[in-house]
């Protein structure tokens, strides 16, 4: 799966583990979509204004509600000058579960514990 991060002039692509795979201008952000339709999980876009074109997101989430894997996009106001690494970071963020990381202990887990003692 992977996760795109876009600011108003580059975007930037990482995989599940975090590490980026692409990187390019804003203008190729269509074209990323395009060739890896089916495998993004999740796109942030931010706009150093505040303002995101409705229209622009409008469209995206259309095309991006096609795949079964896609799961959230997000928009976020931010200051000049931030990664648009840092955004397909926040992207893989949100699409990973929370509890994803943490197992529950079975009653066996316990006793297995206590018997290392």
């Amino acid at each position: 799966m992977f996760f795109i991060g876009a600011t108003d002039q580059r975007m930037s692509v990482v995989n599940d583990a975090g590490v980026e795979i692409y990187h390019a201008e804003l203008r190729n952000l269509v074209s990323v979509i395009t060739h890896l339709r089916g495998q993004i999980r999740a796109v942030c876009i931010a706009s150093p204004a505040g303002q995101i074109d409705q229209n622009l997101l409008s469209i995206l989430e259309d095309q991006l509600k096609l795949d079964s894997t896609f799961e959230s996009l997000r928009t976020i106001p931010f200051s000049p000058g931030l990664d648009a690494r840092l955004l397909a970071l926040a992207a893989l963020v949100a699409a990973t579960p929370a509890n994803s990381s943490s197992k529950k202990k079975t009653g066996k887990d316990k006793k297995a514990k206590k018997g290392k003692r």
